[in-house]
């Protein structure tokens, strides 16, 4: 199942008609696991790296993303949140919306702005 859900994760980002990707499913299946083993979680823009966590639910508290600030203090200039929430940049964080997220490297440039 595993090597089946990866494909299909390649296959959608390397189609030139792919839209936001949305992944639904009960809790405790794996849909942040699977993410994690797509993507390392991290944004790499230019010279600079940006932690990223993504949040399926209203709850927008971001525990990984404050560790990592923690960890990283001097490195780290923005952090990165896909959620449904609004897009905002609150406190070193910037918040899109999932339907924005092929808009992302603009968003970080304007937010670096």
């Amino acid at each position: 199942m595993e090597r089946l859900l990866l494909s299909k994760l390649l296959d959608w980002k390397n189609s030139p008609y792919r839209k936001p990707l949305v992944l639904k499913g009960v809790r405790q299946v794996g849909k942040t696991w699977i993410l994690k083993e797509f993507g390392s979680f991290l944004i790499q823009r230019e010279n600079e790296i940006f932690p990223v966590e993504v949040k399926s639910e209203a709850n927008t508290n971001s525990k990984s993303l404050k560790k990592f600030k923690e960890l990283f203090p001097d490195q780290v200039k923005l952090r990165v949140r896909f959620s449904l929430d609004n897009l905002k940049l609150d406190g070193g964080v910037l918040n899109i919306p999932l339907f924005m997220a092929d808009h992302t490297d603009r968003l970080i440039g304007m937010a670096l702005e």
